[in-house]
């Protein structure tokens, strides 16, 4: 098997030096209160990355980083705003923040950034809660700007500083970072690759924290990790359309984590591949991936024809009919669903239906709503509940939240079909319009579906 994580290299300057400048004519903003800013001198700060250099990768500020979340001995944050230093190559900003002396007699600064990520500074576990993107779209170079985060602190002092006092503060990486290239993979013609999904058997991003001084022993500075209930997967969007490479932030994982990599194309073809990390990837560090799909074929669904009445409904279904071969198109947006022809073509063989692209099912499950028992909600893939606002009506309601008796459904199975019924309506094929629709009554033509169900 072709070794996938071809290295994992650590960016030698994670470590972020910054130092102050002083900044002249500037006010206390009251009396306990002192404007302070900082330069970052160093030229390997944090917003994107440039073209590698050896085992690095250089830095530089951009003007998205905008702001920076600042506390001072763990307490309430507050936003400092961030500037470019002009003539620096975008290698040096400041960074201005108002803060309020707390008069305890020793003072440690701290800050994260991009401030747009953070929730609060918890003062009782010294650390920054925060989430990192679970949706990112890549840069050429670099991941998402407001998925790179850092965190610093200053040394404490024992005196609050003056707006002339020169501060050090140095910033560290939170977040991991996954430079990732898919090569050999095939598409049929027309097709083009959407974005990637990234999976993990642990927490990659969402509520996060950081401790941003030592607790204890056994929680230091530094330490990374996802909150109760984080999620294990990320949405990437490559930076351009079609691009068969991304960069990724997550959280840092441990050797042995499963990360499955899923290509999501505009067919909506799904090709995945899952690797095993062979080491650690630290905070700071950045794994350079290929990924090899040349033998892997897109995902497939199998759709089960349901051939007895359940003892409960809840499951994503086709509905099909099966003399034209069609199935409801639920993946039709709620502008179109109901405007004409709505089914797509199915090939049914031995009661079952085989998909490479998973876009036009019904999701049913039990209605929250209903007024009545047994009565179910059919979520359509589109984004839309398929029901009936009209009692006795002919059409589709196309409701994007549960309301009762528009969106309750009840069902019940027979050899000749599945009666799906609505607002006193039933769910039939059309075969003269090539259309899934509420009838009031059977005409000549009309026919109950059949549904299957998907085997997950």
């Amino acid at each position: 098997m072709k070794k996938i994580f071809t290295s994992i290299l650590v960016i030698a300057a994670a470590a972020i030096a910054f130092s102050a400048c002083t900044k002249t004519n500037t006010p206390a903003q009251d009396n306990d209160s002192t404007m302070l800013t900082f330069r970052a001198v160093a030229n390997s700060t944090k917003a994107a990355f440039g073209e590698r250099d050896g085992l690095s990768f250089p830095a530089y500020w951009t003007s998205n980083d905008g702001a920076v979340a600042m506390s001072l001995n763990c307490a309430t944050k507050v936003e400092g705003t961030l500037s470019i230093t002009e003539g620096t190559d975008n290698k040096q900003a400041t960074i201005s923040a108002s803060i309020d002396s707390d008069g305890t007699g020793e003072y440690i600064f701290y800050a994260m950034s991009p401030a747009s990520v953070v929730n609060v500074m918890n003062a009782t576990y010294k650390r920054w809660r925060y989430t990192i993107p679970t949706t990112q779209t890549s840069g050429l170079l670099s991941p998402d700007e407001s998925a790179m985060v850092l965190y610093g602190r200053t040394e404490a002092v024992s005196e609050f500083p003056s707006s002339t006092d020169k501060i050090d503060i140095s910033f560290k990486h939170a977040t991991a970072y996954i430079d990732f290239k898919v090569e050999g993979l095939t598409l049929e013609d027309g097709d083009a690759i959407s974005n990637y999904t990234i999976t993990g058997s642990e927490y990659l991003a969402g509520d996060s924290f950081t401790y941003a001084n030592d607790y204890s022993s056994s929680h230091p500075e530094g330490e990374t990790f996802g909150n109760s209930g984080a999620a294990k997967t990320v949405t990437v969007t490559p930076a351009k359309a079609g691009a068969d490479s991304a960069w990724v932030a997550i959280l840092p994982i441990a050797s042995g984590t499963s990360l499955t990599f899923t290509v999501n194309t505009t067919n909506g073809g799904t090709y995945a591949k899952t690797i095993s990390t062979p080491a650690d990837l630290a905070s700071g560090g950045v794994a350079i991936l290929t990924l090899d799909f040349s033998n892997v074929s897109s995902k497939t669904y199998t759709y089960t024809k349901v051939t007895s009445e359940p003892s409960d409904w809840t499951g994503k279904y086709l509905i099909v009919d099966e003399t034209a071969g069609v199935a409801f198109n639920a993946g039709l947006e709620t502008g179109t669903v109901d405007a004409g022809a709505n089914s797509t073509s199915v090939t049914i063989s031995n009661n079952t239906i085989t998909l490479t692209s998973n876009t036009f099912y019904v999701e049913v499950n039990p209605s929250t709503v209903a007024t009545e028992s047994n009565c179910y909600s059919v979520y359509a893939k589109g984004g839309y509940y398929v029901g009936l606002a009209t009692a006795k009506g002919t059409g589709m309601s196309r409701a994007t939240s549960e309301k009762a008796t528009n969106t309750d459904v009840t069902f019940a199975y027979s050899e000749s079909g599945v009666t799906l019924q609505c607002n006193g309506s039933t769910f039939y094929y059309r075969s003269g319009k090539d259309r899934f629709r509420y009838f009031p009554s059977q005409n000549d033509g009309d026919r109950l579906p059949a549904l299957y169900k998907l085997s997950e």
